[in-house]
């Protein structure tokens, strides 16, 4: 048991800072008192335009992407296919030989888990509120609306590059910082200290080998950091506007019952 409750919090940590992956984010009504430093503002907004623009991520209605997770050191892969749609839906299946089949989810308000080990969860808090917001699809696109403190924090050099780093508040989850390369402007790594019931961890995720997919760059690989643990994503498909059943995001019926209760 001790063992599943190990990989189980891998897959957790996991699925909650895939960028652009998994859930979408709780609607909040922008503050009247949002602070953005122009500096700020400026590499957002040109990470936007090299990415591919606002009208071809606003062409993106929903996403499918399939992927392989390593843990490295651990010979130990996961499977992972993430379907999101607009404005906040998400469907989650991840399989491995340790952990079974897990499902995971959203249907634009109960955030959900359901697997052999655990059983039927739903998430609250603090952990709710981070997953719907980390993973939000293509949230940078309206992130005037979701962060009520967007500052410029100067040079740091990561894997001994320098890059530009703002410092990003949301109106209820954990705050991030984002690193930035000067000539792209690619995002190339995001940080966060992460809450839960599991309590606090310092997570670091590394972003690369970006690919153009219906008009937008992607990256298809993604190193997360935690601890003394490491996590290599490969994404090895992505569709765009997939025709899905209207009810295929719709609750299990395991999570139904527990909503209920």
């Amino acid at each position: 048991m001790k063992i599943c409750n190990f990989f189980n919090l891998k897959i957790w940590l996991f699925k909650t800072l895939m960028m652009g992956f998994i859930w979408s984010i709780l609607l909040i009504l922008p503050c009247a008192y949002a602070q953005f430093s122009p500096g700020a503002e400026e590499i957002l907004d040109a990470y936007l335009r090299v990415t591919g623009g606002i009208d071809a991520y606003q062409k993106i209605k929903n996403r499918m992407t399939q992927s392989e997770i390593e843990i490295q050191g651990s010979n130990i892969f996961m499977n992972i296919v993430v379907y999101a749609q607009k404005p906040n839906l998400s469907r989650v299946i991840t399989e491995s030989l340790v952990t079974g089949t897990v499902m995971s989810g959203c249907d634009g308000e109960t955030v959900w888990e359901l697997s052999d080990v655990k059983g039927p969860i739903i998430k609250s808090d603090k952990e709710r509120v981070n997953a719907l917001h980390l993973n939000m699809l293509d949230r940078f696109v309206c992130w005037r609306e979701i962060y009520q403190k967007v500052e410029y924090r100067g040079l740091e050099k990561v894997n001994g590059q320098h890059c530009f780093v703002v410092y990003l508040e949301p109106y209820e989850a954990d705050s991030q910082l984002l690193y930035f390369d000067p000539e792209t402007m690619l995002m190339i790594a995001l940080k966060t200290e992460l809450r839960s019931e599991m309590g606090s961890l310092l997570v670091r995720s590394y972003f690369s080998d970006y690919r153009e997919v219906d008009g937008i760059k992607l990256p298809f690989e993604t190193r997360i950091e935690m601890a003394s643990q490491v996590l290599i994503s490969r994404v090895k498909r992505i569709e765009h506007n997939m025709a899905l059943d209207k009810n295929f995001f719709v609750l299990p019926e395991k999570i139904q019952g527990l909503v209920c209760q």
